[in-house]
């Protein structure tokens, strides 16, 4: 490897492979298409040229990183992503600020959406449980999936149950609820309170009018259904 130390120089050009030792400060450089591995950058970096690769580098502090940069299965911390970036697999952005995105295919895990994010023709489901009610009680009763909001349909014999799951009985939580049977359909949600009784007291969606009720917490352990009619 070839090593250099300067006190003062303008307009250095630096070819072929360099080694930087671990403390060097390099201030004002301008890297043309570099290939960085295994770095450690911080402070204000920005990442300029199209063509750019840094693989397996972790950026700390103000970095910006330009259209046309690459960077493979880095850590980014804090930083500011503008333009049309391409974030490879297994890339993991910790707390960034992602500004003009466009994102396409499939995003799955946890994803936060701040308040006032606007997010354009996004394609939202319901999660659905089509389901046979059974028991006499809510521990007996067909439990439903916690991920909500949620379409429930129930078949079964008259006086069957579903329980809603204590789980996702969090403010914000909503189940449609539709009875496919010929008598009536009780709702439970044991460990959590129906229009402020316990839970393991039914609900009863009856097998006329509307046959539908709505499920929902604004306070967390506690459903409100109505709407039955």
């Amino acid at each position: 490897m070839a090593q250099a130390s300067w006190l003062s120089s303008d307009n250095v050009q630096v070819t072929g492979i360099w080694t930087f030792s671990s403390g060097a400060t390099i201030s004002g450089a301008v890297l043309v298409n570099p290939s960085i591995t295994g770095a450690t950058i911080t402070g204000t970096v920005t990442i300029a040229a199209s063509g750019a690769t840094l693989t397996a580098a972790t950026l700390t502090g103000a970095t910006v990183i330009n259209t046309g940069a690459t960077i493979t299965n880095p850590s980014v911390t804090g930083a500011v992503i503008t333009g049309t970036v391409t974030i490879a697999t297994g890339c993991s952005l910790v707390n960034p600020s992602i500004t003009g995105a466009t994102l396409t295919g499939t995003v799955t895990g946890t994803h936060t959406v701040s308040s006032g994010a606007t997010i354009t023709t996004p394609t939202l489901t319901y999660t659905a449980n089509d389901v046979t009610a059974t028991g006499a009680t809510g521990s007996t009763a067909t439990a439903i999936s916690a991920v909500y909001p949620g379409l429930v349909t129930a078949t079964g014999v008259s006086g069957a149950g579903i329980n809603l799951p204590t789980g996702a009985a969090v403010a914000g939580a909503t189940y449609f609820i539709k009875n496919m049977m010929t008598g009536v359909l009780n709702v439970y949600s044991t460990g959590a309170t129906i229009n402020g009784v316990t839970g393991t007291t039914a609900y009863a969606i009856t097998a006329t009018g509307n046959k539908t009720a709505m499920a929902f917490c604004t306070v967390a352990g506690a459903w409100q259904i109505g709407l039955n009619t």
